[in-house]
C-alpha cells in the first residue's frame, strides 16, 4: 500500500499538469453560428479552425492550437485563434465558408474572410 504522502503528491502533480496542458485552450475563442460574425469582427485577425471532435487531425492540432492561442494573444495587434464545431453549434457557419475536410483553418482580416490558412501546424 502507498503511503499517503506519496498518493497525494502524485495526485498533485497530475492536476497541476493538466492545469499546464489545458491552460492555452482558455485563449481559443469556442464559437458557434450565433455568434461567429460578431466574435470574428472584434479583432483586426482572427485564425479560425473549423473542426470535427471525432477527426484524429483535429485531435492532434488542439493542444499545438492552444499554445499558439497562448502566444498570439500577446501580439499587438493582437491574433485571436477561435474554434467552430461543424457537428454541432456551427454547421450553418461550416457550410456558409464551404469547409469539406477537417481541420481547416482560415483567416479572417477585419470580420471578413481573408485566405485559407496552410502553413505550419505547431506552435514555435
Amino acid at each position: 500500500m502507498f503511503p499517503v504522502k506519496v498518493i497525494a503528491t502524485v495526485a498533485l502533480v497530475a492536476v497541476l499538469g493538466l492545469q499546464t496542458a489545458f491552460a492555452g485552450e482558455a485563449d481559443v475563442l469556442d464559437l458557434t453560428d450565433s455568434d461567429f460574425s460578431t466574435r470574428v469582427a472584434e479583432t483586426e485577425t482572427t485564425l479560425v479552425m473549423f473542426y470535427a471532435p471525432w477527426c484524429g487531425h483535429c485531435k492532434k492540432l488542439k493542444p499545438e492550437y492552444a499554445k499558439a492561442a497562448e502566444l498570439l494573444r500577446g501580439e499587438d495587434p493582437p491574433i485571436a485563434l477561435a474554434k467552430v464545431d461543424c457537428t454541432e453549434g456551427g454547421k450553418d457557419t461550416c457550410g456558409k465558408f464551404s469547409v469539406s475536410g477537417y481541420p481547416t483553418l482560415k483567416i479572417f482580416k477585419n470580420g471578413e474572410v481573408s485566405q485559407e490558412y496552410n502553413g505550419p501546424r505547431e506552435a514555435s
